[in-house]
């Protein structure tokens, strides 16, 4: 009996090893050089080469809009990459700034990012202005992008006029605003986020380094440059193949199809320190809808948002692919609707797929009280076909011009063009 049970314990490890294992992220084999400029700008091409390979054996390459996706996936990361492995210095940093034409990771439509990588064992002064939106936050990490939270500081004090100055690193000299840093590579990264769009507006973000005299900006060398561009080469490929891989795995495989999870803490993760986070993912045919039905919160920022399976957000200016709570109509029940689809419904909380038939769904809560939410607030999905939508909302539930559904899809470009100054 003893054998037979530590057979049947041996048995469930094995299958519980396979099934961690088969979970197990991508990892695509690191491109190595011999350290010439000439191999390391070959190192470039083939890392474009290989992420083109990958994008095409991947199950998400599929439909037209899913295949063309691809390719800006590809493009959006290669952007991003430049600017963060050859723009960037430790000495002269910069922060990057993600935008429309640098999705990746699922970035959250309501929210700036503004990312610098500092060397750990330096002192930098971040200085810059508060702005309008509803919350900012400076959060330290190690590199890697799924990484836990190192410290976090969303309570910041700041001068009569609203202008602020941080002081990263060294010892804390009774400093108004101070973040430690570790003796390592060290990402910083700064949320600003913007729940009523007409009135929200970032502020501005700006970085230096103060523990070193100042020189002259460093002379560009055949040595920095390979070295950067082997660094991109492999960043590259890895931000191409991460993501898709992480929806895959972490979510299309982990999930009912066309359901959305209770509200989980994600800050060991790489999210936002004391955010609440839902996912769901979504595939539907053009006479469906999901409904997701939520309630309003008491958290500072809540919002939610569609994504396309290669992990990059749908677009938000030109199309209504994400609301706040702010932007959404509560109906009569005390409810939210969000309606998914690809037909506009005709309905304010209408959520465009774009014609991505499947796609992930994320909802955020931010400043809520314990970071905890009551069960009965969860949100939940429901699957019905377009023409029965009436059956499902509220009798008195309002209808939406197409003038109104114009002006609403207007109101959001002038947001965003204001928000990157486009």
């Amino acid at each position: 009996m003893k054998n037979v049970f530590i057979l049947i314990i041996g048995v469930c490890i094995g299958i519980g090893s396979s099934y961690l294992w088969q979970l197990r992220l991508y990892e695509p084999k690191k491109i190595n050089y011999d350290g010439t400029i000439e191999s390391s700008y070959a190192a470039f091409i083939e890392s474009l080469v290989k992420s083109g390979e990958f994008v095409q054996s991947h199950k998400y390459y599929s439909s037209d809009r899913e295949k063309a996706q691809a390719y800006i996936h590809i493009l959006s990361s290669l952007i991003n990459m430049i600017k963060q492995e050859v723009i960037n210095d430790h000495d002269f940093p910069y922060f990057n700034n993600l935008n429309t034409f640098t999705k990746t990771g699922m970035d959250n439509a309501d929210q700036t990012y503004h990312q610098t990588f500092l060397d750990g064992s330096g002192m930098y002064r971040v200085w810059g202005t508060r702005g309008s939106s509803n919350t900012i936050s400076f959060t330290t990490y190690l590199p890697d992008t799924l990484s836990k939270s190192l410290y976090v500081l969303d309570d910041l004090k700041y001068n009569e006029d609203g202008s602020f100055e941080i002081i990263l690193g060294g010892e804390n000299n009774d400093f108004d605003n101070w973040m430690p840093l570790e003796n390592d590579s060290i990402r910083l990264l700064v949320r600003q986020t913007l729940s009523n769009w007409n009135k929200e507006m970032p502020g501005t973000i700006h970085i230096d380094r103060i523990d070193k005299e100042k020189g002259l900006y460093p002379i560009i060398n055949a040595d920095t440059v390979s070295e950067n561009l082997l660094s991109l080469a492999n960043e590259v490929l890895s931000n191409v193949s991460r993501w898709p891989d992480y929806h895959l795995k972490r979510v299309e495989q982990l999930m009912p199809l066309n359901s959305i999870s209770k509200p989980r803490q994600v800050g060991q993760t790489g999210g936002l320190s004391g955010r609440l986070m839902s996912v769901g993912h979504f595939n539907l045919q053009d006479d469906q809808v999901l409904i997701i039905k939520a309630w309003p919160t008491d958290s500072t920022y809540q919002g939610i948002q569609l994504g396309n399976p290669w992990w990059q957000s749908l677009d938000y200016a030109n199309r209504v692919s994400s609301l706040t709570l702010d932007q959404s109509k509560i109906s009569s029940d005390g409810a939210i609707y969000y309606l998914l689809s690809t037909i506009d419904p005709g309905y304010y909380n209408w959520l465009d797929i774009e014609d991505f038939n499947r796609g992930v769904i994320l909802m955020r809560y931010d400043g809520l009280k314990n970071a905890s939410l009551d069960e009965h607030l969860y949100p939940s999905a429901q699957l019905i076909n377009i023409n029965d939508l009436d059956k499902f909302l509220p009798s008195d539930e309002e209808l939406i011009s197409k003038d109104e559904r114009m002006n609403q899809i207007l109101n959001r470009r002038k947001h965003v063009q204001k928000r990157f100054n486009y």
